[in-house]
């Protein structure tokens, strides 16, 4: 019984673990990287163009001199 209680709570709770895990990915990435999104990017394996898509979801901030 204790597993469908879980089930039924996974979903949303996942999908704000995984947005808070990618954020602090991105965020960390940007710091290691001086705030440089194309070396940010790259450190993470992806391209500059998805990590701006992310960032702007994800409500991070996109102006290099920003804090995170």
């Amino acid at each position: 019984m204790a597993m469908n209680a879980i089930a039924t709570d996974a979903p949303a709770n996942l999908k704000g673990m995984l947005e808070s895990y990618e954020r602090q990915l991105i965020v960390s990435a940007l710091e290691r990287a001086g705030g440089h999104q194309r070396a940010a990017a790259a450190a993470l394996g992806i391209l500059p163009t998805t990590l701006h898509e992310k960032m702007s979801r994800l409500g991070i901030p996109t102006a290099r001199a920003s804090r995170y």
